[in-house]
């Protein structure tokens, strides 16, 4: 009780982030679902990696995520403050009702038609990249899972290791990144016991437990005691739609950065 009646004073604009986020945190981590309206309340005046973390706490409980659905209906959370990751998982969901409702809000901002995505794009190996240009969009789109030298978090593969690929195959591994998904980088989702949801790589197993990693490099340790089910969702973990956000100078910029990188 006391966290909940103490830490949304933390969560204000006049708080450091840090305390701001641990607060997001340790509210998500309550077993109520009146949280959900507690994190909601403020969000006009979060910062970006604060709505994110908001989101990514929301999207643990079905009930949690039927209030964030009703924000986005009513326009107080728009679309594009949920993360693309986050938009398939939810498009994903075990939970029948929670899949189509999210499909009929959310499902609009991904095209189903990976194949023609591609053909459309493929324009894109005409135009001449800049990599310093594409180093800017990849810190501020992809470093949530990939890491470069010291900017960005490892979650998903190195890309040091995708030098032999040319820009062809990486459009294509960009824009239909199921093609070809990597079976360790699909993502799983754990449902435990007490009913959360949890998502992400399986990133490491021991005989008690597993651990699931997710954006950011967050992770949530599973004792195998506490699982009532364990599920593929059959995609990976980089999400698709993502030349919604990027103009095709941009995924040509990006890429030709991407080729850059050496291994360290």
């Amino acid at each position: 009780k006391m966290a909940t009646e103490e830490l949304p004073g933390f969560l204000t604009p006049q708080v450091a982030q840090p305390l701001q986020r641990a607060a997001v945190s340790a509210l998500a981590g309550q077993d109520s679902d009146q949280v959900a309206e507690t994190l909601l309340a403020g969000w006009r005046t979060y910062s970006p990696q604060v709505r994110r973390d908001v989101v990514d706490g929301l999207a643990s409980k079905p009930a949690r995520i039927q209030m964030l659905l009703s924000a986005v209906e009513a326009g107080s959370v728009k679309r594009g403050d949920i993360e693309r990751a986050t938009k398939q998982l939810l498009l994903k969901h075990p939970t029948a009702s929670l899949r189509q409702r999210a499909t009929k809000l959310l499902g609009g901002d991904v095209s189903t038609n990976r194949a023609k995505v591609v053909v459309d794009y493929q324009d894109v190996l005409k135009l001449t990249g800049d990599a310093s240009r594409g180093q800017q969009i990849f810190k501020k789109k992809c470093s949530i899972c990939h890491r470069v030298g010291n900017v960005g978090h490892q979650v998903a593969p190195n890309l040091a290791s995708v030098q032999n690929k040319s820009i062809a195959d990486l459009l294509v591994a960009v824009l239909d990144p199921n093609r070809e998904a990597q079976p360790n980088f699909n993502v799983y989702t754990v449902i435990t016991l007490q009913g959360r949801v949890h998502n992400g790589i399986i990133a490491t197993e021991t005989a008690s437990s597993l651990t699931l990693r997710r954006a950011e490099a967050k992770e949530d340790v599973i004792l195998r005691t506490n699982i009532d089910e364990l599920l593929s969702t059959g995609v990976s973990l980089m999400p698709e739609g993502l030349e919604k956000e990027l103009s095709k100078q941009d995924l040509a910029d990006v890429l030709n950065f991407v080729k850059t990188i050496k291994p360290q």
